[in-house]
């Protein structure tokens, strides 16, 4: 039916070789990646009032400054009642209390 020469032969492989590897790699990405919206990650809250200096800069948008103040005024006056109060620390505005709430616990 079709004469191809050894030539021919081994382009129309390597052609059918890479769709086939597209084809994998596309599907491969379909079902591995998360779901859009899904959040991959977080599943615990960090406890604001018993974290260690480690343990609160794990929480987004709070480094090493931001945690050790956070410890200096546990320590000076007492155990956070509420998320609001976070706003008394140095660095923390409303804008951070709207990102961190949803990761803090009391």
């Amino acid at each position: 039916m079709f004469s191809l020469t050894s030539y021919e032969r081994k382009a129309l492989l390597f052609i059918g070789t890479i769709l086939l590897l597209g084809a994998v790699i596309r599907i491969s990405k379909i079902n591995f990646s998360p779901v859009k919206g899904e959040e991959v990650g977080y599943e615990t809250k960090i406890n604001i009032n018993k974290a260690t200096l480690n343990e609160l800069m794990k929480i987004p948008s709070i480094g090493e400054k931001i945690a050790t103040e956070i410890i200096n005024y546990r320590q000076k006056n007492g155990m956070f009642k509420c998320l609001d109060e976070l706003k008394k620390i140095k660095g923390i505005g409303e804008k951070k209390v709207l990102l961190i709430k949803d990761y803090v616990s009391f």
